[in-house]
C-alpha cells in the first residue's frame, strides 16, 4: 500500500479525521479510499466477516485502521466504528475516533 498525508502523533490525529484527510500515526492511520474498488486493495486485518459485508455494502470513502483492521470509516451512512474489542491500544484508537467526529 502507498500512502499518502501527514504524519502525526496518534493524539494528535483528531483534526485530520474530523476532515477526513490522510495521516499517519504509530500503527493507527486514516486513509481515503479511491471510488473505484479495481483501484483499491480491501485490507480487512481482524475485523470480523460480519463487519467485512458491512464495510463492503457502506461503499466508504474514508477508513481508519488501528494495527491494519479497519476500526471506522466514512461511507453511504455516515460514521460507523463498530462496537468491536480488540487490544488496549486499538481500544485507545477507537476513542480518539470517537471524540473526533
Amino acid at each position: 500500500m502507498t500512502f499518502t498525508g501527514t504524519r502525526v502523533a496518534n493524539s494528535n490525529a483528531g483534526q485530520h479525521i474530523a476532515s477526513r484527510t490522510n495521516f499517519m500515526g504509530s500503527n493507527f492511520y486514516g486513509q481515503t479510499q479511491s471510488p473505484d474498488p479495481l483501484y483499491r486493495a480491501p485490507i480487512y486485518g481482524m475485523l470480523p466477516d460480519t463487519h467485512i459485508a458491512l464495510l463492503e455494502s457502506d461503499n466508504p470513502s474514508y477508513i481508519i485502521y488501528s494495527y491494519g483492521t479497519p476500526i471506522a470509516w466514512y461511507g453511504t451512512y455516515g460514521w460507523n466504528i463498530p462496537a468491536i474489542k480488540y487490544s488496549m491500544t486499538t481500544s485507545k484508537h477507537q476513542s480518539y475516533v470517537r471524540r473526533s467526529i
